[in-house]
C-alpha cells in the first residue's frame, strides 16, 4: 500500500484515527502518572479551561442544545437519499469516534488521575461510625445554619438572594487551588431552561465538556442549587468521581461563610447519612431518630421534596443504566454507586482533625 493510499483512507477515516491516537495517549497516561501530570494535568488542561472560559461567550444557548441541534442538522444533511447506508454509517462512526476524541482531550484524560483524596492525603478510617450519632449532629448544625440566614422565610425553597456563580465558583477555587487544579478562569454555570429539562432525565446537573460549562436546572430549590453547581463545577476543574465532586461542593459550602451555603452542605450531607440509616437501622430506631427532627427542618425537606416531584424522570432506569456503564467504561468501578461514596470520603476527613 502506497503513502499516497494511506493519506487517502486516513482522510475519510479522520475521526477513527483520531480516536486510536487519542486512546493511545490515554493509555500511556494510565500508566505514567508523571506523563499526565507533566504534559496534560499542569499544562494543556490548565490552558483548555482558560480558553473555553474566554469564548464561553460564544455560546448564546447551552453548549449541550447547540450539540443536539447541530447533530439533527448533520443527521439530516448526511442521511442517505438512495441506498447508501454503508456509507451513511461509516460517517456516523467517524462522527462518534471524532466526538470521543475531542471529550478525551477537552476533559476526559483527567479520569487517570489520582484524584482529589489522594492529593489531599485523605486517610483511610478503620474507625466504626456511630451513624445516628453523626445524624444528630449535622441535624443540629444545619439548624443553626438555617438560623443565621437573615431573610423571613417559611421554608427553605421561598430564598430569593442565592449566591452568585462567581461566588461558588470562588468557594470551590479556594477548596482546589492549594492541592494543584488548574483554577485560573472561572467555570461557566448555565441554568437549564424549560425549568425541570434536566431533572425529566433524572438529574440535577451536568457538566459539558466541549463548551467548559456547568449545566444546572433551572427548576433546583436554593439548597440543591447551589450545592449541584458547586459539584459541576468541581468536574469542570478536573474532579471527576461523582463522589469527590460532591465532597468538593460540600467542602465549599461549608468554608464559605455564607449561611445558605453552609445549611446546603450541612443538609446535604444529613441526608445522605439518612439514606445510610434508611437502608441498614430497624424501623423503630428510624423513627426514634425521625421523630426528632425539627419542624423547620422537617419542612424544608418536604418542600424541596414536592419540588422534585413536579419534574419527574420519563425513563430513570434507563438513564441509570446509561450514566452506570459510561462511568464504568471511564474507569470508574461502582459507576453510579460512585455517588454515595461521599459519605466515607467525608468520615474519612474526620480523622485528619
Amino acid at each position: 500500500m502506497t503513502k499516497t493510499n494511506l493519506k487517502r483512507i486516513a482522510s475519510k477515516n479522520l475521526g477513527v484515527v483520531l480516536f486510536i491516537i487519542v486512546l493511545a495517549i490515554r493509555f500511556i497516561f494510565s500508566f505514567s502518572q508523571i506523563a499526565f501530570e507533566t504534559i496534560y494535568f499542569n499544562a494543556f488542561f490548565p490552558f483548555i479551561r482558560k480558553a473555553q472560559s474566554a469564548l464561553s461567550f460564544i455560546w448564546v444557548v447551552p453548549g449541550y442544545y447547540a450539540l443536539a441541534i447541530g447533530l439533527i442538522v448533520w443527521l439530516i444533511w448526511r442521511f442517505p437519499k438512495s441506498k447508501k447506508f454503508k456509507l451513511f454509517f461509516k460517517r456516523l462512526l467517524n462522527l462518534i469516534c471524532g466526538f470521543s476524541a475531542a471529550f478525551l482531550v477537552l476533559w476526559g484524560y483527567n479520569y487517570v488521575d489520582k484524584g482529589f483524596a489522594e492529593r489531599i492525603n485523605l486517610p483511610h478510617s478503620s474507625k466504626q461510625i456511630d451513624l445516628s450519632e453523626h445524624y444528630l449532629a449535622v441535624m443540629d448544625s444545619a439548624m443553626v445554619y438555617r438560623s443565621a440566614i437573615t431573610e423571613d422565610i417559611t421554608t427553605i425553597v421561598d430564598v430569593e438572594k442565592i449566591p452568585s456563580d462567581s461566588l461558588i465558583n470562588a468557594w470551590v477555587k479556594n477548596v482546589l487551588e492549594a492541592n494543584g487544579y488548574p483554577t485560573e478562569s472561572d467555570i461557566s454555570v448555565r441554568y437549564i431552561l424549560p425549568s425541570g429539562a434536566l431533572r425529566r432525565l433524572s438529574i440535577a446537573g451536568i457538566y459539558n465538556p466541549f463548551s467548559g460549562e456547568a449545566n444546572v436546572d433551572n427548576a433546583l430549590p436554593s439548597l440543591p442549587r447551589i450545592f449541584t453547581a458547586a459539584h459541576e463545577i468541581a468536574h469542570g476543574y478536573g474532579i471527576t468521581s461523582e463522589a469527590e465532586a460532591n465532597f468538593v461542593a460540600y467542602l465549599a459550602c461549608m468554608h464559605s461563610g455564607n449561611p445558605l451555603a453552609n445549611y446546603a452542605g450541612a443538609y446535604v450531607l444529613w441526608r445522605q447519612i439518612a439514606v445510610e440509616i434508611n437502608t441498614t437501622f430497624p424501623p423503630e430506631s428510624r423513627e426514634i431518630l425521625a421523630a426528632q427532627i425539627p419542624l423547620p427542618l422537617r419542612q424544608d425537606r418536604k418542600a424541596i421534596l414536592e419540588s422534585y416531584y413536579k419534574y419527574k424522570g420519563y425513563f430513570p432506569a434507563l438513564t441509570d443504566a446509561v450514566n452506570d456503564t459510561y462511568l464504568k467504561i471511564q474507569g470508574v468501578e461502582k459507576g453510579t454507586d460512585d455517588y454515595d461514596g461521599f459519605l466515607q470520603l467525608y468520615f474519612r476527613s474526620l480523622e485528619m482533625k
